[in-house]
C-alpha cells in the first residue's frame, strides 16, 4: 500500500507541476472574455472623449461603467484563477485514486507502483530531451519576444521533469529493480551517476540565464538584447547536455547488466564521492559563470577593428 501511494505521489506531482505550469484549463474562455471587456472599456473611453469628458472622470455615468467594467474583469480574473487550481487538483487526484483502487494485494501493489516509477521515470527522460532540443532551436541573437516568453516556460518545464526523472530514479534505485546493495557496488552505476552530474552541472548556466533575463523583463517590461556570443555560448552548453543524456541510457543499460560488477567490491563511497565533485565543481563554475557573464570581451574586439 505504501509503494502505491509513494507511486500515485510521484504522478500526482508531476502532472499538478505541469498542469500549473502549461495551465489545464484552456485560454480560450478567458481570453475571449478579456476581449469583450476591453471592447468594452474602449466604446466608454471613446464616449467620453465624445462628450468631451476626461477618461479619469469618476462622476460620470460612462466613467461609472467603465469602473463597473473593470470590477466584473477582476472578479473574472480571480474566479479564472479559482477555476484553473480546481482543475489542477482534480488532475491530480486521479492517480492516487486509481492507486487507492487497486488489490491489496503487497504483490501486485509492488508490480503496478515498480511500472509507474519506470513510466516517470522515463517519460521524464524524454521530456528532458525535448525541452533541451526546443531550447536549441529557440537560443539566437534575434530572438523575438514570444520566443524569450517560451524559452523561459520551457526551462521550468525542464526543471520540473529533471525533479521527476531524480526522485523516480531513487525509488527504481531503492525499491525496486536490482536494489541498492547491487547498485552502490556497480562502479557503471556511479559513472552513470557522474554523467548525470555533468548533465545537472552545466544545466545551471542557461537557467540562471534565463532568470536573470526575466528579471529584467519583469522591471524593465521588456527582455535585453541577446548577444551572439551569448547566444553561441548558451548553444554549445545545450549541445553538451543533449550529448550527457545521450551517454546515460548506454551506461544504464550496461549497468543493468552487471557489467564490470565483478565480485560487489566496489567501495560506494569512491563512486559518492566523484559524483559530488563533479556537480560540485561543474555547478560553482557554471553559475558563476552566469552570474558574471559580461559582453566586454566582444565588445573590445568590435572597438579593435
Amino acid at each position: 500500500h505504501n509503494m502505491r501511494m509513494r507511486g500515485g505521489l510521484v504522478v500526482s506531482v508531476l502532472l499538478a507541476a505541469i498542469g500549473y505550469t502549461t495551465g489545464f484549463v484552456p485560454y480560450s474562455l478567458h481570453g475571449k472574455a478579456n476581449r469583450v471587456l476591453n471592447s468594452s472599456q474602449s466604446r466608454v473611453v471613446v464616449s467620453l472623449r465624445r462628450n468631451g469628458a476626461s477618461t479619469a472622470t469618476t462622476h460620470t455615468p460612462a466613467a461609472t461603467t467603465a469602473n463597473k467594467i473593470n470590477t466584473v474583469s477582476q472578479s473574472l480574473e480571480t474566479k479564472y484563477n479559482e477555476l484553473n487550481m480546481a482543475s489542477l487538483l482534480s488532475v491530480a487526484s486521479i492517480p492516487l485514486a486509481f492507486f487507492a483502487a487497486l488489490p491489496a494485494n503487497a504483490a501486485d501493489g509492488a508490480v503496478v507502483a515498480s511500472a509507474v516509477a519506470a513510466y516517470v521515470h522515463f517519460a521524464a527522460l524524454l521530456t528532458c530531451v525535448g525541452v533541451l532540443v526546443t531550447e536549441r532551436l529557440l537560443v539566437s541573437p534575434d530572438m523575438t519576444f514570444e520566443d524569450e516568453e517560451l524559452l523561459w516556460k520551457a526551462d521550468v518545464l525542464y526543471g520540473i521533469a529533471g525533479l521527476a526523472l531524480g526522485v523516480s530514479g531513487y525509488y527504481r534505485t531503492v525499491d525496486y529493480g536490482k536494489g541498492w546493495e547491487f547498485y552502490a557496488h556497480e562502479p557503471l552505476f556511479w559513472a552513470k551517476l557522474v554523467l548525470v552530474g555533468i548533465w545537472g552541472a552545466s544545466s545551471l548556466f542557461p537557467t540562471v540565464t534565463i532568470l536573470k533575463r526575466v528579471s529584467v523583463q519583469r522591471e524593465t517590461g521588456d527582455y535585453p538584447p541577446f548577444s551572439e556570443k551569448l547566444a553561441a555560448r548558451m548553444i554549445q552548453v545545450i549541445n553538451a547536455e543533449l550529448l550527457a543524456i545521450a551517454s546515460i541510457p548506454l551506461m544504464a543499460t550496461l549497468m543493468s547488466r552487471g557489467v564490470l560488477y565483478g565480485g560487489g567490491e566496489f567501495p560506494w563511497q569512491v563512486g559518492a564521492g566523484l559524483v559530488v565533485l563533479t556537480f560540485g565543481g561543474a555547478g560553482f563554475k557554471y553559475v558563476k559563470e552566469a552570474l558574471t557573464w559580461s559582453e566586454e570581451e566582444e565588445d573590445a574586439v568590435v572597438l579593435e577593428e
